[in-house]
């Protein structure tokens, strides 16, 4: 769920032009300033008082999400603010905050409420919320398939390998590409858009890579220009991150193929009638 927003200007306009609304301004900035300030009880004799039209108290809302003020939201929407869906992310910055989550979720918001470009609360909160907040989202009916999830959690200054963990843990897909399920697809093309390993690379996290290789990502897979995250670092002269991606992956490699040289120690006889089948299959597929 989201809240209409007016531009960070101030009131709406149209080719330069304010709309004609409601609410006058004096009125809307008087109401900003109390919240801002925290004083409730001067705020709710105000909208008691006032004469205002409740859809223009965007920005009143906008600031009591953005400083976890529970109490003015309450009151705005008690007043008949209607809280619906829509593209813009500003709303987002309420899962900052644990109370004010809880308090949109006990309210009925939707943590996977999707924009039009498949940005969804719990995307926000994997890019920017404490790992708490992630796992209320996620225990209110977050859907780890929505959103880019891991892709927006390797942007993330802290927390990042927790964060990353948490999300696999919970079933993100690890190898899925950006938009790979959507019409969002088309608008971004020819934009480089990979796995959460390619972000990785194009962002320098050396910490994300080492764990989404650890974690199991296919390394293979190409972008919507048809590189793997190696070779995007290859191609655009990022040495480091060229050479770590090497190592990383002939390391998981050689890993496979010891892994592989001790259940054949282990199982010898099932890995024999396993090859005699194999064997005996391309040679009935050949002679057929």
């Amino acid at each position: 769920m989201d809240i209409q927003l007016l531009p960070e200007a101030g009131l709406a306009s149209h080719g330069g032009f304010p709309i004609p609304c409601g609410t006058t301004a004096p009125t809307i900035e008087k109401l900003r300033s109390l919240c801002a300030d925290g004083n409730l009880q001067d705020f709710e004799t105000a909208m008691d008082s006032e004469t205002f039209d409740i859809a223009d108290l965007h920005d009143v809302m906008m600031e009591a999400i953005q400083l976890d003020r529970v109490e003015f939201v309450s009151t705005l929407i008690f007043h008949g603010f209607l809280i619906k869906p829509s593209y813009t992310e500003k709303p987002y910055y309420a899962v900052t905050d644990a109370d004010m989550t809880s308090w949109f979720l006990e309210h009925g918001a939707n943590p996977n409420a999707q924009c039009e470009v498949d940005c969804t609360p719990l995307s926000y909160a994997v890019r920017n919320a404490h790992p708490s907040v992630i796992k209320l989202l996620l225990d209110s009916g977050g859907d780890v398939q929505k959103g880019q999830l891991l892709q927006y959690a390797v942007l993330r200054d802290g927390e990042l390998e927790e964060v990353i963990s948490l999300l696999v843990e919970r079933g993100a897909p690890l190898n899925a590409t950006m938009f790979q399920d959507g019409p969002t697809l088309r608008r971004f093309f020819p934009m480089s858009l990979g796995t959460a390993l390619h972000v990785a690379t194009e962002q320098g996290k050396t910490n994300a890579i080492r764990l989404l290789i650890q974690l199991g990502i296919d390394t293979g897979v190409k972008d919507a220009n048809g590189d793997t995250a190696l070779e995007w670092a290859q191609k655009w002269n990022k040495t480091e991150m060229a050479q770590l991606l090497t190592y990383l992956q002939d390391y998981q490699l050689q890993g496979m193929k010891m892994l592989m040289a001790c259940l054949v120690r282990l199982f010898p006889y099932r890995f024999l009638e396993n090859r005699k089948e194999v064997i005996a299959e391309n040679f009935e597929a050949e002679y057929e």
